[in-house]
């Protein structure tokens, strides 16, 4: 009789602990089409209650971003998420989530610019979320309508536009974000498979290697010196083609990305243009790159990039290097009456719109050369004089509005042709084409 009850309760703990792990493998693995478990949400801020339930928004679509407070691109999308909101109130709700103190948020909202001028929802402290919608890098959306999760993408998905086609339609098939947890200082290429013994391969094993985008990796640059093999290795990870280039220049921290000059077809497949239509993840799956390469400890960093552009060129069948060549520029000019200004206070925002104020020549100049990847900007006027523009941060890529904005200070840019110093990529008259998993030639 004790063994049959023993066995009875062995048999229902074993049950127990079954549904235990079956639960836990649910809650770390909630995919698109999944319902929602109706769990509460608690430690809300900035909301009419400080608990919930996923039921509570079964006639709306909750957004879940999952961001940190020191995640500059996600503390800039704020006022974005805060405008979206109101515009759809009574139709969505989106909450960020945050797993973090609650002290330390508060602090976040009272001190950030940014942060403390809007109202967020946000979710402090949270652990469940995250385990039902594991990532590994933030922003990190999660769409929610009627209890399905209908997507999980990058914060640049949150628009108006999206919003509008999920409630209109429930189900989407946009692209999914789903992270990696990646070793970024292991090798991509496995070598001595035989297991030769080190001491036959005593002078160290060099090569290099050019893969296609990493899926669910963050790019990322590793540099590590292995002193006991004597070599250097170096890894870019999901870089687009020109930054590859571009990390491989000698003054690449001051070179802007809009003095190269990209003499191919589809020049559009080389870099990724703030105003491009596609989404950014999409075009990094189709358009950017991984290498690696391992090189002896006694190479200098110059020979070290020299060497690594001579592989881009042989690996991608390109020709690059340094011209001069005529080219249109934009050039920032002052009129007769144009004088420094006196400080304004300082506004992040105004009427909703990020501003750009109290910077130098040289501090607009640099972001308009970030931004207007096709032309370089330069100017004659004195690189740290202040200029005080309140521009709203996205008409710089309007030349019509940078210039009305600039009016009222008497300055303005004009197109100008001049002869420029450039880094030049253009496509080898090798007819071999590259198609590991895309090719850099052929339009997508």
């Amino acid at each position: 009789m004790k063994k049959t009850i023993l066995f009875i309760v062995l048999a229902t703990l074993c049950l127990f602990f079954q549904v235990e792990a079956q639960d836990k493998f649910t809650i770390s693995s909630l995919k698109i089409g999944d319902q929602v478990p109706n769990l509460s949400i608690n430690g809300i801020i900035n909301y009419p209650a400080q608990t919930a339930k996923i039921s509570d928004f079964k006639n709306k679509l909750l957004i879940l971003d999952f961001m940190n407070t020191y995640c500059g691109s996600c503390i800039e999308a704020l006022p974005r998420l805060d405008s979206l909101q109101r515009q759809y109130a009574g139709k969505i709700q989106i909450f960020i989530v945050i797993d973090e103190s609650i002290a330390r948020v508060r602090a976040f909202l009272k001190n950030n610019p940014i942060a403390k001028n809007i109202k967020p929802s946000i979710i402090v402290g949270d652990k469940t979320l995250s385990r039902l919608f594991p990532h590994q890098y933030v922003s990190h959306e999660v769409w929610i309508n009627n209890g399905t999760v209908r997507a999980i993408t990058t914060a640049q998905y949150v628009q108006s536009k999206n919003i509008e086609e999920i409630l209109k339609q429930g189900a989407v098939n946009w692209e999914l974000k789903s992270d990696f947890a990646f070793d970024y200082h292991a090798p991509f290429l496995v070598t001595n498979e035989q297991h030769i013994p080190e001491q036959i391969l005593s002078s160290g094993l060099f090569f290099s290697a050019l893969t296609g985008h990493l899926k669910g990796v963050a790019t990322r640059h590793t540099y590590e010196v292995d002193s006991l093999k004597r070599l250097v290795k170096i890894h870019y990870i999901n870089f687009s083609i020109v930054d590859l280039y571009l990390a491989t220049l000698p003054d690449q921290k001051d070179f802007s990305v809009s003095y190269v000059q990209i003499r191919a077809e589809h020049p559009g497949n080389f870099i990724f243009r703030n105003n491009n239509i596609e989404y950014r993840d999409v075009w990094n799956n189709l358009h950017t790159w991984c290498y690696e390469g391992v090189f002896p400890i006694d190479f200098s960093e110059q020979e070290i990039k020299r060497k690594i552009q001579k592989d881009l060129d042989f690996y991608l069948h390109l020709n690059s290097g340094f011209e001069t060549v005529r080219t249109k520029v934009i050039q920032l000019v002052k009129d007769s009456t144009h004088s420094s200004l006196v400080k304004q206070p300082f506004k992040v925002r105004q009427n909703g719109k990020e501003l750009l104020n109290l910077i130098t020549v040289n501090d607009l100049l640099k972001k308009l050369n970030h931004d207007f990847v096709n032309r370089p900007a330069d100017s004659n006027l004195s690189p740290d004089e202040v200029i005080n523009v309140h521009i709203d941060a996205a008409d710089l890529m309007k030349e019509s509005d940078l210039n009305e904005a600039l009016k009222a200070y008497h300055l303005t840019f004009k197109n100008v042709e001049k002869e420029v110093r450039m880094f030049v990529l253009s496509a080898s008259n090798s007819p071999i084409q590259i198609t590991l998993n895309h090719s850099i030639y052929e339009g997508k």
